[in-house]
Parts: C-alpha cells; structure tokens; sequence
C-alpha cells in the first residue's frame, strides 16, 4: 500500500511540475498562466532583461475560487521599461501545513520505525510547495528534504554504519552552499567591504589607515591585500576565500572530536556548528 502511496505522489510531483508548470522559474515564466483577474500581456516582455519578480500572497479560504490564480501571474505592470511580474501563492497554508506534516512524520517513525514513511510525508509537502508557493527554490527544497529525514538522525543503528568522511564532506558542501546565500549581503552591505576597501587602499601603495580609518586590527587588512590581489576583484572568489577558514575549522573540530566522541555526538556538533555559522547577519560575518 505505502509503495502504491509513493508512486502516487511521485506522479503527481511529476504532474505539476511538468504538465500544470507550477514549478516556477525565470526562464519558465512565458509558459506561465495569467489569472483571470488581470488582463493578458505581451508575451514577449516577459523575456525582458529588465523583470522584476515579486510574489503576492492570496486567500483561499473561503475564497476558495482562487486555487485557479495559484502559481499564475496575479499582476502585471511596465514603468520607464522595466517589467513588474506578481505571482500568486499562499505561504501561510503552506506554513501550518509544513508544521503539522513534520509533527506527524516524526512522531509517526518514533513509534513504527519505517523508513518509507519518512519519504512519503516529504513527497506530500513537496507536492504543497510546489502547488501553494510561486516562490519556488532549491534550496527550501533542499531543507524540507533535511527537516524531514531528521528521525533518521536519531536511529543510533543507521548512524553507527555511517562513513564519517562522507559526513564530513557533506557538511563541507553544507556549509559552503549555505555561505554563498549570503554573497550579495556582505560584500556590499557588512563588514567585509570595508575590510575589503582597506586591502584595496594596501595594494595602491598606502600604509594602513593612512588615507581610510577602520576600527579592525592591521592584520585584517593585510589579509584582505592579499585576497583581493588573488580575487582579481571578481566578488565571487573574494565569498569563497574568506570562507575557507570557516571550512579549515569544521574539519579540526571533525578531527579533534573524532579522537575520542561518539558519530551521533560528532554528526550534531557539526551540524550545529554549521548552522550557527548560517545564521543570517550573526553568524554568516
């Protein structure tokens, strides 16, 4: 029966994303539908360079008739050439309905134990993202699929057959991943520009704080020097060296509490260490 259940959510997956186009990206937007309360556009403008995407929440209780406007374009409008797209969702459903679902999956492996179990409660909420939120990401993907095998980290036996290098590879690329969310935010607007300007005014010839003032050490400057000497002022390479320190001290932790500590307790210090690191403004500086 379970097995019958997971193909018949595994199609119906397959169903909306490929079939009802509710899987939304920029690239997909021409084949979006336009809700019946706003007029059709143009099309071609849709291909625009200059789109900005922005998504609207909207009720379905009671009115139960805008199911049809979800993952649809709810509005549309041009001003001085640039192209404002709103798509329809509606988070809040999906918000309790995550809450509840991630409740019973747990409880329900707590007390049955059965792996298949954990799969089927993921497809169903898949299946309400991609329905209910226009907003379509792989990386909330990516943390529904963690939230979900979480039990998994509590079954001692799976744990202990576990290739911990695997584990440490994987919170690696973990961490990584979750670093470069954060590109855009601290190059421009936290502490690593100023650090960053600091070492670009080393690299001109200038002694430090001769012609800028920061309140950070000499040291910190130097090392931005030589980042972006290395970096070539591409930002991307600026992100990925200043994170290799974070890697080169998930993997001392790694070593060190390997010596003597249990998987479960090495798994949850990495990936509590990780988290923290992830934290939006206070922990990814």
């Amino acid at each position: 029966m379970k097995k019958v259940l997971f193909l018949v959510f595994l199609l119906t997956l397959f169903f909306q994303v490929f079939l009802l186009n509710n899987a939304i990206s920029k690239n997909s937007l021409s084949k979006v539908n336009t809700c019946s309360v706003v007029e059709k556009i143009d099309t071609t403008l849709l291909n625009s360079e200059s789109l900005i995407i922005s998504f609207v929440d909207i009720p379905l209780i009671p009115e139960f008739e805008n199911i049809q406007c979800l993952n649809t374009i709810y509005g549309a409008s041009i001003n001085k050439g640039v192209t404002s797209i709103a798509l329809a969702q509606n988070k809040v459903i999906y918000s309790y309905a995550l809450v509840v679902l991630s409740l019973i999956n747990f409880i329900f492996y707590f007390f049955r134990k059965e792996r298949l179990s954990l799969l089927l409660f993921f497809l169903v909420t898949l299946n309400l993202y991609i329905f209910l939120v226009a907003e379509n990401s792989i990386a909330e993907i990516f943390i529904l699929a963690g939230i979900f095998l979480v039990p998994l980290i509590t079954d001692l036996e799976i744990i202990e057959k576990v290739n911990m290098n695997f584990v440490l590879l994987g919170v690696l690329l973990f961490s990584f991943f979750l670093q470069q969310v954060y590109l855009s935010k601290e190059i421009i607007s936290w502490d690593i520009s100023a650090y960053l300007s600091m070492g670009q005014d080393i690299n001109r010839g200038n002694l430090p704080y001769e012609s800028q003032y920061e309140t950070k050490g000499v040291l910190l400057m130097y090392i931005y020097s030589v980042i972006d000497l290395l970096s070539n002022g591409d930002y991307r390479i600026v992100k990925f060296l200043q994170d290799i320190p974070l890697l080169v001290l998930t993997i001392l932790m790694f070593s060190t509490l390997k010596q003597k500590g249990k998987k479960a307790n090495i798994i949850a210090a990495l990936l509590v260490y990780t988290s923290i690191l992830s934290i939006e403004y206070y922990g990814a500086t």
